[in-house]
């Protein structure tokens, strides 16, 4: 985490000193799921950065997002290394057609349904068939009207004293 907040401080200093417009998204419990960390206005063009480590790993719903910014002609790019960020950058900043370190539309729809379809699997082979007999198996409100990914008691389990 480290890391990535330190990449993350370096690019937001460099387009603060060349005032390129910018922000910070709010992920977690008190923001949306899935947001690019950084958004970023310059040359007419939508970006959106997510910014990794080297061994951190692209979630679900960035897949998704990134894909719908993509498909409304914006631009997403994951980034796990200030040069990386420099080249994305300077093929911003000349205007060229093929910006590297970006993600196309179909390659973001196509992992986010490959890993969708990983997780799902996992889920049914692991805990589907209990949790079906059972009857707790619920539709995961991140992945909207997407099939079933895991059931919402596990994470709501809550412990009560009776004396």
């Amino acid at each position: 985490m480290a890391k990535e907040k330190n990449l993350e401080n370096k690019i937001k200093d460099f387009l603060k000193k060349n005032n390129i417009y910018h922000f910070k998204t709010k992920g977690g419990i008190y923001g949306t799921i899935g947001l690019p960390d950084l958004v970023i206005c310059f040359n007419g063009k939508f970006v959106g950065l997510e910014l990794k480590s080297k061994k951190g790993k692209v979630s679900l719903q960035q897949y998704k997002n990134g894909a719908k910014i993509t498909e409304n002609k914006g631009i997403f790019a994951v980034i796990d290394d200030y040069d990386d960020f420099l080249e994305l950058f300077n093929d911003l900043f000349q205007n060229r057609k093929v910006i590297r370190h970006t993600l196309s539309y179909e390659e973001l729809s196509n992992s986010y349904k490959e890993m969708k379809d990983r997780k799902i699997t996992n889920f049914l082979n692991k805990k589907g068939k209990e949790n079906l007999v059972q009857g707790k198996l619920v539709a995961d409100d991140d992945i909207s009207d997407e099939i079933i990914v895991e059931a919402k008691t596990k994470r709501s389990k809550k412990t009560v004293n009776v004396i």
